[in-house]
């Protein structure tokens, strides 16, 4: 249950869609920064393989707040 409800309502999991629609949620309660947590486990390689996906929401963000 934990798991459950982290993934779904504390952090930027799942595809951009969904990380835009977590950001949009911050946004609406007043949150102007976001911070993240990189756990690198075991593979380093595969943690840091993430980052691209990271970088894609950042990219899609900035792109759909420009000129606000």
């Amino acid at each position: 249950m934990s798991f459950d409800r982290y993934f779904d309502t504390s952090g930027l999991f799942g595809t951009v869609a969904d990380g835009t629609r977590m950001l949009e949620r911050l946004i609406d309660i007043g949150v102007d920064e976001v911070a993240c947590l990189i756990d690198f486990v075991d593979d380093t390689d595969a943690a840091l393989a993430g980052l691209g996906h990271l970088a894609e929401l950042r990219r899609t963000w900035a792109a759909m707040t420009a000129g606000e």
